[in-house]
């Protein structure tokens, strides 16, 4: 009664979405038929294995599948039933009440302690007919949406009962592929159900279903829907037919049919689809970078430089997705092709959809070598309405709309990352309150999760969450340093944009520093024109962190107080510098500091891991508690803190342990902000490593069932911004 009048609906469903989105083992049944029948596989540590069959009943079997939504238990089978698996036994001595909510919240002996082998895999079927084990189409939806509501109408919210559905939704699509067409984006439509690879009829085939495959396979937009066996008739089952797409769908097992194997076709009526995919871009950091590629017949071709312009470089970049053209360099710069070399001059306006619409020019005369191949280096970010080109208003181009970014997750590691993107240096600042003017169009609120080390934007982790009520009042803005000049520092090769191997910019190219006396003097002035805050260190790399490129500078001495390492005395003489003995110079500075969590369910939950000194290093969980961990969670943009976890629940890190004792009051800006003892000083274990859970990891599960970026390396934040 006490917490009823406290909390609102809204919040307790919260709280128990919190509860469900703690992270359950996966679970699958193999070999039976179908998804709900067969031996019962579970995934740990990103690797699937079995449970072993000892003490297994119907009330360990109910859970299994209640957790793959497959109704109740109508039998608990043992002994490899379903045959023998294989890989790791992941589970023995299973012990569930019927109540649990996934098989990894049952009771066992613990991950891969047994006594079996595979003969004993134990096994499960459930209740839904095999038969129709896999067939969740919006029917089978719409009739589970109708048990729910009729059982639990007085009880839950639609909201809760729509997140339900969306659990469905979300359980997978299944893959597909494009054959014999003479790359990935074009060919015979071939669909894998049930382990097997089938074709789809080309009964009612049409551009709306052509785009969606397109679209799964990542290949822009559909050119033309294929039928009648085009690209030659396939073998094996006929998967579906009387596909009926939006257009809109994400996967092609999204759309409706007439139910899987079920059709009045042969292989002569296979469908098929061209796609928009006549161009590449190859060699380069991104998929919006590198050397041109166009396909001529079954073939990749080179393009010549000389035929290739900006307009046509503004045609490939709009093809791919990529956003607008913001160089056309040499594609020497992306390595050079092995392919042959395409002999036609591109002629295009600028304007054209595909560049196969492209007008083209005869045949030239003159042989051209791959060294003079053409590149394209395309962006889907601009900066708008700023005095230079590197400053203004934050726009990035979604499905062909440019729209403006919303401040509320934009931080300076992510305006660090678009500068150097768009060759402007390092962020000065990002202003606020629609300092560069008020945008149009949408305002996407896609959230990136730089470090800052990162070469562009789309190498960050981003949890997308499309358009919203964000107004154009707080559109993200940037200021840049601007394009480098003869006084550019850069740091390399660390893991933050604030320490590492010292680089300068000298005659349009980046340098070593060499130097012998390199101490905290030189290493204030490089973090001070680097804006990372004061020098923690300033050191020799080891020799395989040495560059090996040329030498920019050579010998420098500062006073410790020059606003740039170019103001320090770098005329030193010969004989100031013994031959042989300056080495690479690198520094750490206060601004390379960063926390991230590893090794849980998202990036919002895990093992909390501190970057100090150019190393990764965890926390230690003495004192440990929900203050501490709601400093973590605000720094990375995580909401607040769920739990604050203890004894190595993440599994045990390596490494240094950088802080014990740890005692924030919760109101700090970054942990390293609070109480605690000195750094690396401590009495613990890595079985002692702190972790937490914020409850932004809900909220990403529940926005971003597969999220970019991986889990692993999780996130990481500066705490500045």
């Amino acid at each position: 009664m006490g917490m009823e009048a406290l909390l609102s609906p809204r919040v307790l469903w919260l709280l128990l979405w919190v509860q469900l989105c703690r992270g359950a083992a996966e679970v699958r049944l193999e070999d039976g038929g179908g998804r709900c029948a067969g031996r019962v596989e579970v995934k740990h540590q990103g690797q699937w294995g079995t449970v072993c069959s000892d003490d297994w009943d119907v009330a360990d079997a109910a859970v299994v599948c209640k957790q793959l939504g497959c109704g109740s238990a109508v039998e608990d089978d043992y002994m490899a039933d379903f045959g023998p698996g294989s890989g790791p036994i992941w589970m023995d001595e299973v012990d569930c009440g019927g109540t649990e909510s996934a098989l990894s919240d049952c009771t066992h002996s613990g991950w891969g302690k047994h006594d079996c082998d595979h003969s004993e895999d134990a096994g499960v079927t459930c209740s839904v007919p095999r038969s129709r084990g896999r067939e969740w189409g919006a029917a089978g939806l719409w009739q589970q949406g109708r048990r729910l509501r009729m059982g639990m109408e007085a009880v839950v919210s639609p909201r809760v009962l729509w997140l339900l559905l969306w659990v469905q939704l979300c359980r997978g699509a299944a893959e597909v592929r494009l054959e014999d067409g003479g790359g990935r984006c074009a060919g015979r439509v071939e669909v894998k159900y049930q382990g097997q690879w089938g074709t789809v009829c080309d009964d009612s085939w049409d551009m709306a279903d052509a785009a969606v495959v397109c679209k799964q396979l990542g290949c822009g937009s559909a050119v033309k829907a294929h039928d009648q066996a085009d690209f030659g008739p396939g073998s094996g089952p006929i998967w579906m037919s009387y596909v009926g797409c939006g257009g809109t769908e994400s996967a092609l097992s999204d759309c409706t049919h007439s139910g899987w194997g079920k059709h009045n076709c042969d292989h002569s009526e296979d469908a098929g689809v061209t796609c928009s995919g006549f161009v590449r871009l190859v060699g380069g950091e991104s998929p919006c970078s590198g050397r041109v590629e166009i396909r001529d017949g079954d073939e990749w071709k080179t393009v010549c430089d000389s035929d290739f312009g900006p307009k046509a470089a503004d045609v490939v970049c709009r093809e791919l997705q990529c956003g607008a053209a913001l160089s056309v360099p040499r594609a020497a710069d992306s390595g050079e092709g092995l392919s042959d070399v395409w002999d036609r001059e591109l002629q295009c306006v600028g304007n054209e959809s595909f560049l196969m619409l492209c007008p083209r020019g005869s045949r030239r005369d003159q042989p051209c070598t791959h060294t003079n191949a053409a590149g394209v280096t395309c962006t889907r970010f601009r900066l708008v309405n700023g005095s230079t080109a590197c400053e203004g208003r934050v726009e990035v181009q979604v499905l062909g709309t440019w729209g403006t970014l919303c401040a509320s997750r934009w931080d300076l590691s992510d305006a660090h990352v678009l500068c150097r993107h768009l060759n402007c240096g390092f962020t000065e600042s990002i202003p606020r309150g629609g300092h560069f003017g008020r945008g149009t169009g949408p305002v996407w609120r896609d959230s990136f999760h730089c470090d800052g080390t990162e070469a562009h934007l789309g190498q960050c982790p981003v949890t997308a969450l499309g358009a919203s009520p964000c107004s154009h009042e707080n559109d993200a803005a940037v200021i840049c340093s601007g394009p480098a000049s003869s006084t550019s520092l850069r740091l390399v090769g660390g893991g933050s944009r604030c320490d590492g191997r010292v680089e300068i910019f000298q005659h349009g190219t980046w340098g070593r520093v060499l130097d012998d006396q390199w101490d905290m003097q030189e290493a204030s002035v490089v973090c001070r024109q680097l804006r990372c805050g004061e020098a923690e260190t300033a050191y020799n790399p080891p020799k395989p962190q040495r560059g090996t490129g040329a030498v920019g500078l050579r010998g420098v001495r500062c006073a410790g107080h020059e606003a740039s390492l170019t103001l320090c005395n770098t005329s030193l003489p010969e004989s100031a510098l013994a031959a042989g003995i300056a080495e690479d110079v690198g520094v750490v500075c206060w601004g390379s500091r960063q926390v991230r969590l590893v090794n849980g369910p998202g990036r919002c939950a895990g093992r909390v891991e501190i970057y100090h000194q150019g190393s990764w290093g965890t926390v230690c969980d003495d004192g440990w508690d929900l203050s501490d961990a709601a400093v973590v969670c605000h720094q990375l943009g995580c909401g607040g803190a769920v739990e604050a976890v203890r004894s190595a629940r993440f599994g045990e890190g390596s490494g240094q342990i950088w802080l014990d004792s740890v005692n924030c009051s919760g109101a700090e800006a970054a942990l390293w902000e609070c109480p605690a003892g000195s750094w690396g000083q401590h009495d613990c274990g890595h079985k002692e490593d702190a972790g937490v859970v914020c409850s932004g990891l809900c909220w990403e599960l529940w926005w971003e069932p597969s999220a970019q970026g991986g889990h692993d390396e999780g996130r990481s934040s500066n705490g500045r911004g």
